[in-house]
C-alpha cells in the first residue's frame, strides 16, 4: 500500500510536507524468503510482536533521502495514529523506530524505478490494514508443486480462508512484462524485416550499378585490366557508400536510444554487440553484393559490351 509518512521532527499537520512511501507489513522470513540483503542494522525476529518496542525496516532510498548524512538506525518515523474513542481528543500519533536498512526492491513495476519502501513486522500491524495477505513458499523444487501442501496447512489454521492467484515468482515477473515482451517482439520482428529490406535493397542498388557501368568496365577490360581488379574496385566504391550509410544510421540510432529505454529491462540501450553484429552483417551483404554482379561482367566480353554501348 502507499502510504504518507513523516520522520520525527517534521510536523504532520502541514499538508505541504507529505512524503510517499510503499508500506508493506512482513513477517520475520520475508526478507530471507526473497533474498533481500540486510545493509545495516538488523531484521525482524519473533520478538517485535505488539507490546514491545514499535519497529521499522526502510530500504537505502528512504534512507538517503530523510537521513542522508546520518545513521539511520535508531531515527524514529511515524504514518500511523493512535485509536481514540473520545472524538474531543485529539489523535496520538505512533512513532517507529528505524531498525534495519535493506537493499532497494522493485515491487510493482519492473520496468520503473524502485521507490521508497518502508516495512513493520506483522505482529505489530494493531488493525486489519487489508482484507488479504500474500503467502511466500521458497523451495528447492518445483514452487507449483506445494500449492496443495501449502493449502493444507492454510485450511489446517482456519478452513474459511480461501486461496487465490498461486504463481511463482517468475510468473508474475512474466505477467508484470507481458506488455514490455510484446512490444520487444513486435519491435524485433520489424527490426529483422527492416535489415532483410536493407540486404536486398543493397543488393538491388549495387547490381543497377555495375550494370550502368558495363562500358567503363569493358573499357577497363579492352585496356588490360584484370577482372580481380575490377571486383576489387567495384567492392571498395560499394564499401564506402555502406560505410557512410552505416555511420548514418548507427548516429540516428543512438539518438533514439532514450525512446528505447522505457521498454527494455535490464538491457543497455547501447548495446556494442547488436551494434557491431548489424554493421558486420551490412557490410558483409555489400562486399557479396558488390562482388557477385561484378564478377559477371568481368566474365563478359569487353568487345560485346563496347559494342552494345
Amino acid at each position: 500500500w502507499e502510504r504518507s509518512i513523516w520522520p520525527e521532527g517534521v510536523p504532520t499537520d502541514d499538508p505541504e510536507i507529505r512524503f510517499s512511501v510503499l508500506f508493506h507489513m512482513v513477517s520475520p522470513e520475508h526478507f530471507g524468503v526473497l533474498g533481500i540483503p540486510l545493509l545495516r542494522g538488523r531484521l525482524f525476529t519473533e520478538a517485535d510482536r505488539d507490546g514491545g518496542d514499535r519497529v521499522a525496516i526502510i530500504d537505502e532510498t528512504m534512507a538517503s533521502k530523510f537521513w542522508p548524512d546520518e545513521d539511520p538506525i535508531g531515527k524514529r518515523v511515524t504514518f500511523e495514529t493512535e485509536a481514540v474513542e473520545d472524538p474531543d481528543v485529539p489523535e496520538v500519533r505512533i512513532y517507529r523506530t528505524v531498525v534495519g536498512v535493506v537493499k532497494n526492491v522493485r515491487h510493482y513495476e519492473l520496468e520503473s524505478p524502485s521507490r521508497i519502501q518502508l516495512y513493520i513486522p506483522m505482529a505489530q500491524s494493531g488493525r486489519s490494514w487489508s482484507s488479504g495477505m500474500t503467502l511466500l513458499a521458497k523451495t528447492s523444487g518445483d514452487p507449483l508443486a506445494l500449492s496443495s501442501a501449502v493449502w493444507r496447512e492454510v485450511q489446517a489454521m482456519d478452513s474459511d480462508v480461501p486461496l487465490r492467484d498461486i504463481n511463482t515468482a517468475e510468473g508474475y515477473v512474466q505477467e508484470s512484462m507481458a506488455s514490455t515482451t510484446v512490444v520487444s517482439a513486435l519491435l524485433a520482428v520489424f527490426s529483422g524485416l527492416a535489415l532483410v529490406m536493407s540486404a536486398i535493397g543493397i543488393f538491388g542498388v549495387m547490381s543497377m550499378s555495375v550494370v550502368q557501368r558495363l562500358r567503363d568496365i569493358g573499357i577497363r577490360m579492352a585496356l588490360g585490366a584484370k577482372g580481380s581488379d575490377v571486383v576489387r574496385m567495384v567492392a571498395g566504391q560499394g564499401l564506402v557508400i555502406t560505410l557512410i550509410g552505416i555511420g548514418v544510421g548507427l548516429a540516428a540510432a543512438l539518438a533514439l536510444t532514450r525512446l528505447m529505454t522505457s521498454m527494455l529491462y535490464q538491457v543497455d540501450p547501447i548495446d556494442p554487440l547488436t551494434f557491431s553484429a548489424v554493421s558486420a552483417f551490412l557490410i558483409v551483404v555489400a562486399l557479396a553484393a558488390a562482388y557477385l554482379p561484378a564478377r559477371r561482367a568481368t566474365r563478359v566480353d569487353p568487345v560485346i559490351v563496347l559494342k552494345e554501348e
